[in-house]
């Protein structure tokens, strides 16, 4: 699964403001096929997140496989996943920094972050920033 650009931050790809500024959780969905000779035998499969700012939630199949908060953003999925389509959904939940810096940036002295932050707080990385591999790794 290609990762959407990080919400802010390297990478970004200059996303709108709302983007920019977001704070809270997003979450990717993605429909992925299994073949039969993925599974099975003395192998383990894990889903790699590669790089996340600053926690992700995993399901896979609806089950809830693993919180992530530090490295390496990785979670055995072996049981969940099946022969044929799978959907994992990634909730990725970032801190308010970036709400409270676009507060600041935006000039509005009644919303909190304009009293707290400089006008040019700079943004930090928030969101997914690897490509997401499923890998087997010898049982």
């Amino acid at each position: 699964m290609t990762a959407s650009a990080p919400w802010s931050g390297p990478e970004s790809n200059d996303h709108a403001l709302d983007v920019k500024y977001f704070s809270g959780t997003a979450t990717c969905r993605h429909t992925f096929t299994a073949e039969a000779a993925l599974l099975g035998g003395d192998k383990r499969l894990v889903l790699d997140l590669g790089d996340v700012r600053d926690l992700a939630e995993v399901r896979l199949n609806g089950r809830d496989v693993g919180t992530l908060w530090t490295h390496p953003f990785r979670v055995d999925v072996t049981e969940p996943i099946s022969t044929g389509a799978n959907v994992l959904e990634i909730a990725v939940t970032y801190s308010w920094w970036n709400r409270l810096a676009g507060d600041a940036a935006g000039g509005d002295r009644t919303r909190p972050g304009a009293a707290i932050f400089e006008a040019t707080a700079e943004v930090r990385p928030a969101g997914l920033y690897r490509p997401v591999r499923l890998v087997a790794v010898a049982g």
